[in-house]
């Protein structure tokens, strides 16, 4: 059976500025640059380059950890030996979303604990998690790059609290960390006792470590052959190396068609996956929305989308179909009409669900390629560290006056509230709900996105 995904693409009329892109990447040897770790290659300034040389470790920890399978495979004997019956992993992001597709692709695995991954702070679910876990005979992993941030950090000394209460000061036992080495996860790890501490190369970003101890821990915990996911990333490693050329590179190519096309307005990417794989599509929506949305440009991921017919859609649209075996036949229709259509259509099939091994690391190739085809860094984040700052503000302004800031509603109707930005509540707004939400549909123009955060 191929280790290796095949591609291909019908790019209609969007040929010619594929093989252009192409051509450059050959001509200004991007694809060696990258394995020659240039930072210069996406940013000339310093602050940007000292952030990229710190974030291209996922080009060789495929081979670091195909290194370690036999020390991932005695902690995984050790645990089952243990008698733990459920894995909680605890964390956020990228810590968290590689863990969440191999637990929903593969589920349970026989004579392995079962794998649940929380992510969200709200009390319901942590409750009914706790309900669906005996604690004593729980490891909980605990997976923070940083070992600052926040929601981890809740969690891990909320469970602490709550397996102590039944086991005391051997509490520790049930705990695992993932983390960078010297991190402040790492220390309370180490006062607490924990059973291990995963130091992971501190040269890779949360989005691209799915093929580190972040993804690979829980994978062998939870009973995969994880020896067969990393040897299908080394042959995508070695397929897409500096000598490989660009047009045989899947991950340079797929990264050609999504930039290439995202510079010419094409610049929304549908992911269209079968049922076996279906929630890659979470995991690469985070990869591609937060390496490349910066700078006023990125590139929107939609998974998950029921497709429509062709003319329900703009001229900003790239499709990517990713599947195992053949495509189901009405989708198959679907897609033939979008290429019908104009639009471009590119099909990534998989030999089996162990292929995402390979899916992972031709996906980190492309969001870098991108990156450099729209002239930004896909290695920060400096929206998400916005937030992360902005939050730690209100929790400090919360401690110090107990109340967090009000901030008055552009339009008040019985029970619903609408709010905006300062600027918005310096122009003249519409005094009904239904007029307030048509003047914000009503500003939106073509190649504009809605999108709607629901927070509960």
């Amino acid at each position: 059976m191929s280790s290796q995904p095949r591609q291909s693409e019908n790019l209609g009329d969007s040929e010619s500025i594929i093989e252009a892109a192409l051509q450059e990447l050959e001509r200004e040897r991007v694809v060696k640059r990258i394995w020659d770790r240039s930072a210069a290659l996406w940013k000339a300034d310093e602050a940007h380059r000292k952030v990229i040389n710190n974030a291209l470790g996922w080009l060789t920890v495929v081979r670091m950890m195909s290194e370690r399978t036999g020390e991932l495979e005695s902690f995984a004997a050790e645990v089952r030996d243990a008698g733990f019956t459920h894995l909680v992993l605890l964390g956020m992001g990228g810590s968290s979303l590689c863990p969440e597709v191999l637990r929903r692709t593969f589920g349970r695995r026989d004579g392995f604990p079962e794998l649940l991954v929380l992510d969200t702070t709200d009390p319901d679910t942590i409750s009914s998690f706790e309900r669906r876990i005996e604690l004593a005979r729980t490891l909980f992993i605990v997976s923070s790059k940083s070992g600052t941030t926040i929601e981890p950090r809740s969690f891990f000394k909320y469970f602490l609290h709550r397996v102590g209460e039944l086991k005391g000061a051997s509490a520790g036992e049930n705990f695992v960390a993932i983390t960078d080495p010297g991190t402040l996860m790492e220390r309370m790890a180490t006062e607490a006792k924990f059973r291990r501490i995963f130091l992971n190369p501190s040269d890779i970003g949360g989005r691209y470590s799915a093929l580190s101890y972040f993804g690979m821990v829980p994978a062998v915990l939870m009973g995969l052959d994880v020896r067969e996911l990393l040897r299908r990333a080394l042959s995508a490693v070695e397929a897409g190396s500096a000598s490989a050329p660009a047009t045989a590179n899947e991950g340079a190519r797929l990264g050609c068609v999504i930039g290439a096309l995202a510079r010419v307005g094409r610049d929304k990417l549908t992911l269209v996956t079968d049922e076996s794989i279906a929630s890659l599509g979470l995991w690469i929506e985070q990869l591609i929305a937060e390496s490349t949305g910066k700078e006023g440009k990125g590139i929107v991921p939609v998974a998950g989308e029921t497709l429509g017919s062709t003319e329900v859609y703009a001229p900003d649209r790239v499709f990517v179909a990713i599947h195992t075996g053949e495509i189901e036949k009405e989708l198959g229709r679907k897609l033939s009409a979008l290429e019908s259509g104009g639009h471009p259509v590119v099909y990534r099939r998989l030999a089996d669900q162990y292929d995402l091994g390979a899916e992972f690391f031709v996906w980190e190739m492309a969001a870098a390629v991108a990156g450099y085809l729209l002239s930004i860094n896909p290695f920060d984040q400096p929206n998400v560290q916005e937030s992360k700052d902005n939050t730690n503000r209100l929790l400090e302004e919360f401690k110090k006056t107990g109340a967090l800031p009000r901030q008055a509603a552009l339009v008040t109707e019985g029970e619903w509230k609408i709010y905006g930005t300062a600027a918005r509540a310096e122009k003249a707004s519409p005094a009904t709900l239904s007029g307030a939400v048509t003047e914000f549909i009503s500003r939106a123009v073509s190649g504009d996105y809605i999108a709607i955060l629901a927070y509960i």
